[in-house]
């Protein structure tokens, strides 16, 4: 099951192309998809870009899946 469906999210930028926000909570909706389109979350062009998600409870994994476009 995905733990991390819309939990919450961080990121050191936001990138924004046509009016379109690619914002972190995208990684977390739960469309999974080789096309980014919209529905992707994307910082600008950094060298040390991050990415955070925070549980809302503690939590066991014992497999950890990332998805990257």
């Amino acid at each position: 099951r995905n733990l991390a469906l819309f939990q919450n999210t961080s990121q050191s930028s936001t990138f924004l192309d046509n009016n379109v926000v690619y914002g972190s909570q995208l990684a977390v909706d739960g469309v999974v998809t080789v096309y980014c389109t919209t529905n992707c979350s994307h910082t600008n062009n950094e060298s040390l870009a991050t990415w955070r998600l925070t549980f809302d409870t503690n939590y066991l994994l014992n497999k950890f899946v990332l998805f990257n476009r």
